[in-house]
């Protein structure tokens, strides 16, 4: 069995990894943020709603899936020129 890089994953598992991703930070949110008060010294943050602190996961998760799915991409093509 050959092991899978994150693009050759089919559509719906890299779907499920994002969603999964930012759901931990939903958890992080509420569980942290909210309960020790430390929405009171970010600035934008606004409590149980979409803020741009939200936005800046989803953008940083996108970056971090399109880094990695480069370098993924980059590998493979040079593992095929190579005999």
């Amino acid at each position: 069995m050959t092991k899978l890089t994150f693009p050759e994953l089919p559509t719906l598992a890299k779907l499920a990894t994002f969603i999964s991703f930012y759901v931990l930070w939903a958890e992080f949110e509420r569980l942290v943020i909210n309960n020790f008060g430390i929405w009171r010294h970010l600035p934008g943050y606004e409590v149980n709603c979409f803020c741009i602190w939200d936005a800046a996961v989803i953008l940083t998760l996108i970056v971090w899936a399109a880094c990695v799915w480069k370098s993924r991409s980059s590998q493979l093509s040079n593992r095929e020129v190579q005999p």
